[in-house]
């Protein structure tokens, strides 16, 4: 393996760790996850264990994200801006559409959510809050994302997501790029019940601005919530928050 492949599938196999949370996964699961070997993951996973990027059961046989993840997260002020940013923004979301509000923000090719603001009406969703991560590719938030990106570069993630967003959803449509472009034109993205059963959700993109990753705004109901004009009224909404941080209109 090539150093630059190398230093790739090592970010593949952190996403893994963090995709299963506090309960850690095993060398197998990890292995399955990016698709290598055991014995590349095993050695990967030991170099990331020794600096402290992943941390062993006293068993030995599962991993979790180590501390030395949570000590630079806490040193990255551009993270903590973008929260403190947007956290009104989604507490107004919150109280005006009673449903829960959400900041995803662009990280590789994943959309990860970094702030959340839970409403009156609470549901399952895919990030599972605050610090969860979903492929560019599912959910409202990140639809909204790959639609604020060019097409070609959208077209490009989707492609190298296509292998983990089959597994985590069979039936997604085939047609997500001309979804993604659809979306571009509407200036907003809604689900209701493809991703999750009787969970919807709508996103709005935050138009690019200096210094600032692709993001976007979204919220997550009960799908029957969302009929044409409840999608209407929540897109509203969405633009004008999103507009009262940023100092100018959203289209």
């Amino acid at each position: 393996m090539i150093p630059a492949q190398s230093t790739q599938k090592s970010f593949d196999v952190l996403r893994a760790l963090a995709a299963h949370g506090a309960a850690g996964a095993s060398l197998a699961d990890i292995a399955h996850a990016v698709a290598l070997p055991k014995p590349t993951v095993h050695r990967l996973l030991a170099a990331m264990v020794q600096q402290g990027f992943a941390l062993r059961s006293a068993t030995g046989r599962r991993y979790q994200l180590g501390p030395e993840i949570y000590a630079l997260a806490l040193k990255s002020q551009s993270t903590v801006g973008l929260v403190e940013t947007w956290r009104g923004a989604l507490m107004r979301v919150a109280e005006r559409t009673g449903d829960s509000a959400f900041l995803m923000v662009r990280s590789g090719y994943d959309a990860v959510c970094l702030a959340t603001q839970e409403g009156v009406v609470r549901v399952r969703t895919l990030t599972g809050g605050t610090g969860g991560r979903v492929p560019l590719g599912i959910g409202p938030g990140s639809l909204a994302i790959l639609a604020s990106m060019t097409e070609d570069e959208s077209d490009t993630i989707l492609a190298h997501n296509d292998r983990r967003l089959r597994m985590l959803v069979p039936d997604l449509p085939a047609s997500l790029p001309s979804w993604v472009e659809r979306i571009r034109i509407d200036g907003f993205a809604q689900s209701g019940g493809l991703f999750l059963a009787e969970v919807g959700g709508v996103a709005v993109p935050v138009p690019r601005h200096l210094g600032a990753p692709e993001c976007a705004i979204s919220t997550a109901t009960l799908a029957s919530r969302l009929d044409e004009d409840r999608v209407a009224e929540v897109v509203a909404i969405l633009k004008e928050e999103i507009a009262a941080v940023l100092g100018r209109a959203v289209g």
